[in-house]
């Protein structure tokens, strides 16, 4: 082995102790394993053990030496063409983030070149495991900053990994949900940067370990704990933090001000000397260079009207008003826990015309959000997305009124679709916020019943194997009885 070019504990100068088992090398062999310590670089081991999630005893050359042979190895890789210690960490650990530590277990500078011929220790470990997150689900614009290397930075996409020190930033029409592996979930909202400070959590280690780190944006969280595990869940900004108790909250931050909601279990926020609880169904305004914020209860759910049996961009997902709501949160996902949000929208009026989506089930989720930009509790709907035809034809409906009844008959008045089934709505406002659908078959009708002082509103729409429609034909207004 050349042993000119690497760090020889032999060599005066190296200040290191090693106890070393050597394995025996076939011509040709570019790396090879060796067993030992060295009291120099305990501690940027130690760093690359937290980060690789290795459960160990405590790292002391003393401890080493008395036990001969632990369970920690390392890897000698000879390097063949120029290389930098960020493309050697990337290949060994998954990450640049790890090149500064490798760089100085080797008692080398990070950014040095590497000659064909130097030989670099890689610290790992006879079962190495490493913590890291999953990209669950990306949409828009989402990248990596890769930690260690400000200039690596990549394109987000599904199944992508997420390390220690790793950095999320998404774009105005970006989100991303990951995952962790104790399966807490974080939802990465648009505009927003969130990086993994400190990320250990698996599931055989004896503490679960989070700490994030956000200076823009929001992220709806929700944590989970192990029992059998001591948990540690930490996400900060520059000016305050939120410790985590296993729950369901949003985090929003900016330069100004931390916003913490709580819709399930405990946040205690700290800034400065001073910290705060906040249980469930609280959330609190933290200033930046002040003490947190005063509790305030979260607003309640809306609940959301009956939306039609099928739905396409031509209705709407409408709910009734909340006290104290300044602005309602809308979002649109391909799932019924919103980890694939399709988009998201802020509102003030009641009724939202959903942007237009691919058929199949889609979910839409209210939430009020009060003068402090507080988010309340959600309302929740499925829709059931089908195709729009625009080709085919549109009814006129005709009404008879039923003598001594309260109640009008509705019908085609168009020969393009009487031999065609219809679905028919009846509303009590033009907008159709609130409605009654009913499906009619082909040269049939609609009977339904009135209330004497009050207009309603009748439209159709032709229906073609269920999962078809056309476009809605002109309203119909039936006047009041009296």
């Amino acid at each position: 082995m050349n042993e000119k070019n690497r760090c020889n504990p032999i060599v005066s100068g190296c200040n290191s102790v090693r106890t070393a088992v050597r394995s025996n090398l076939l011509p040709g062999d570019v790396s090879q394993i060796r067993v030992f310590v060295r009291s120099s670089i305990i501690s940027s081991f130690s760093a690359l053990a937290i980060l690789l999630g290795i459960s160990a005893v405590p790292l002391t050359s003393e401890a080493v030496h008395a036990q001969e042979v632990d369970s920690r190895i390392e890897k000698i890789v000879r390097v063949e063409n120029e290389r930098s210690f960020n493309s050697i960490a990337l290949e060994e650990f998954g990450t640049v983030g790890m090149a500064r530590l490798l760089a100085e277990y080797n008692q080398l500078a990070p950014d040095a070149d590497l000659a064909a011929g130097t030989e670099i220790i890689i610290p790992t470990h006879l079962e190495p495991k490493k913590n890291f997150a999953t990209v669950a689900y990306v949409k828009g614009g989402a990248t990596l900053h890769v930690a260690g290397s400000r200039n690596t930075i990549r394109e987000l996409a599904a199944d992508f990994r997420v390390y220690s020190t790793d950095e999320i930033v998404t774009a105005e029409d970006g989100f991303v949900s990951l995952l962790l592996s104790n399966g807490s979930v974080l939802n990465i909202q648009p505009s927003s940067t969130l990086s993994l400070k400190i990320l250990q959590c698996l599931p055989d280690n004896p503490a679960c370990n989070v700490e994030l780190g956000s200076s823009s944006g929001s992220v709806d969280a929700d944590v989970k704990k192990r029992t059998d595990q001591q948990n540690r869940f930490l996400i900060s900004t520059p000016y305050a933090s939120a410790a985590v108790r296993g729950t369901k909250f949003d985090f929003g931050a900016s330069t100004d001000e931390l916003l913490v909601g709580v819709t399930h279990g405990e946040v205690e926020v700290a800034a400065g000397q001073s910290a705060a609880s906040l249980p469930a169904g609280f959330g609190a305004r933290t200033a930046n260079g002040e003490a947190p914020g005063e509790a305030v209860e979260l607003l309640k759910a809306p609940t959301l009207n009956a939306a039609p049996q099928r739905f396409t961009s031509e209705d709407i997902v409408a709910w009734n008003e909340v006290n104290g709501a300044a602005s309602y949160q809308i979002s649109v996902s391909a799932d019924a826990s919103g980890q694939q949000e399709i988009y998201r929208q802020s509102v003030s009026e009641l009724i939202h015309p959903v942007n237009p989506l691919p058929p199949g089930d889609a979910y839409v989720t209210i939430r009020p959000v009060d003068r402090q930009n507080l988010k309340g509790f959600h309302g929740r709907q499925r829709l059931n997305i089908v195709e729009l035809d625009a080709e085919l034809p549109k009814p006129v409906l005709l009404f008879e009124n039923e003598d001594a009844s309260d109640s009008v008959f509705v019908f085609s008045g168009n020969a393009a679709t009487d031999e065609l089934p219809l679905e028919v709505q009846f509303s009590e406002t033009p907008e159709f916020a609130q409605l009654v659908s009913v499906d009619i078959p082909a040269n049939g009708g609609a009977k339904h019943s009135l209330s004497g002082d009050t207009n309603y509103y009748a439209r159709a729409r032709v229906v073609t194997n269920g999962s078809v429609v056309g476009g809605y034909g002109d309203v119909l207004e039936i006047p009041a009885r009296n």
